[in-house]
């Protein structure tokens, strides 16, 4: 039977890889026309490469970047996300098989070939155009084998490993059969490989509290902040970092790019004080608290950067002597749900922007912390309702409650990754914490974050 990759994995992520095989007489940018339809809207690098058959040589370089259409995601390719080589090219004339070693090296921040770290996927090179020539026949020979990628039945080359950042993969044997009036032949690739997901988190460090960014295995942890006033409470997007910072007195919100850098200042409101911030799945929006308007932190929102800020809940929500906190959006935009304190029980509501929250679990227990699934069918929080704090999940058809966990400590600040794990807080004895994951689908499936020292409110960077 066939394989079917996208069959096994719908979360995975391409990157557009095209190749030229040709003579030394072929243009670097020599174009290939492909009637078929253009790669998917998830592609996310583009490679073009040359090879040259008679003087046994490739090279390869990130194309022009393209406008509009489905290609309009395209962000950068060959020495930005990967970087493609071919080696020991070899062109055997009395077979008729031209080959070549291929490696592929992940410069991407997340590790590349598996969706978490408990099932490697491998990394999938298929074959979206070709291979044709003008002047002859030619087919790839040997492939690792064929599938449904993004039509038909189309062959490709399988590395069944987890590439971390900056890893190469081992070198995989690529054949072609050509006619002896082949001079140049062409195809285009494009690359399929699962992200695992990346987690953000603050961590105390000889007593002061920085941000952080690890890998769901716990992989390549990176310290995005360093300065001396607590930094906490990080939120991601997009390649965007906001965080809840007292460098000034005041909590006040910041930024940082996710691959570190300059953090730039978001919110300075005098007498105020900012938290919970939450950046919208497209990283456009930015949901917080703030106590700018009442002295009492209310549900704000405003743009990325921190302009257009304004109050989302209206005055008739509660008691403007309530707090209000824990603002999430909805991953396709134009609500929220939050927490509210009316009455003094923390309570999970659901707000339109614009309109009035509307209650979605609440009681004389704690529903707090709420959390959207990717596809936004599902939510998962904190209850108390058996006593110690507990991941409940709620299913928004039917108003299902599946309990997550049920350990004798709390687990809380629960986070949703882009392929349906969740990440969250536990707390053990002793006042010792540990990120965990865990997928909601699989009975008992929580596992560690290995990380250093004692870490607090992860989230999952959409």
């Amino acid at each position: 039977m066939a394989f079917q990759p996208f069959a096994r994995r719908p979360a995975g992520v391409l990157f557009a890889l095209s190749l030229l095989a040709a003579c030394s007489d072929v243009p670097a940018t020599a174009p290939m026309v492909d009637p078929r339809p253009q790669p998917p809207a998830e592609t996310l690098a583009a490679l073009s490469c040359q090879v040259r058959v008679r003087s046994a040589a490739v090279s390869c370089a990130a194309p022009a970047p393209s406008t509009g259409g489905a290609n309009a995601t395209i962000l950068g390719g060959q020495g930005v996300n990967v970087n493609f080589a071919a080696t020991n090219l070899r062109h055997d004339t009395a077979a008729g098989v031209f080959s070549m070693d291929v490696t592929v090296q992940n410069l991407l921040p997340n590790p590349m070939g598996a969706a978490d770290p408990t099932e490697v996927t491998g990394v999938y090179a298929f074959f979206h155009g070709g291979p044709v020539s003008a002047t002859g026949t030619v087919a790839v020979h040997r492939p690792t084998g064929d599938g449904m990628f993004t039509g038909g039945m189309q062959t490709y080359y399988h590395w069944p490993e987890l590439l971390r950042r900056n890893a190469v993969s081992q070198p995989l044997r690529w054949e072609f059969t050509v006619s002896p009036t082949v001079e140049s032949f062409q195809f285009s690739v494009l690359v399929q490989a699962d992200l695992m997901p990346l987690v953000v988190y603050d961590v105390a460090a000889a007593g002061n509290r920085d941000v952080w960014r690890v890998a769901l295995d716990g992989s390549d942890p990176v310290r995005l902040t360093t300065h001396a006033g607590d930094d906490r409470n990080p939120t991601a997007a997009k390649g965007k970092v906001v965080f809840v910072s007292f460098r000034n007195g005041r909590s006040d919100l910041y930024s940082v790019p996710l691959a570190g850098g300059a953090e730039t200042r978001l919110t300075a409101t005098s007498g105020a004080s900012e938290g919970d911030p939450a950046l919208s799945w497209d990283g456009t929006r930015l949901a917080y608290t703030s106590d700018a308007a009442v002295g009492v932190a209310k549900v704000w929102t405003a743009n990325a950067d921190g302009t257009g800020a304004a109050r989302a809940t209206p005055t008739s929500f509660g008691s403007e002597a309530e707090p209000e906190a824990a603002p999430t959006w909805w991953p396709f935009g134009g609500r929220l749900a939050l927490v509210g304190t009316d009455g003094g029980s923390g309570d999970v509501y659901d707000m339109a922007l614009g309109g009035t929250p509307a209650l979605l679990r609440g009681g004389p227990t704690a529903e707090v912390d709420p959390a959207w699934s990717p596809d936004g069918t599902r939510l998962v929080y904190t209850s108390n309702v058996t006593g110690s704090g507990d991941l409940y999940m709620l299913r928004l058809s039917d108003g299902q409650v599946t309990r997550l966990t049920s350990e004798p400590q709390t687990e809380s600040y629960a986070t949703w990754t882009p392929n349906g794990r969740i990440v969250y807080l536990a707390f053990l004895a002793g006042g010792a914490t540990e990120l965990r994951w865990l997928n909601p689908d699989v009975a008992g499936s929580p596992r560690a974050i290995p990380v250093s020292g004692a870490p607090s409110r992860p989230h999952a960077v959409f």
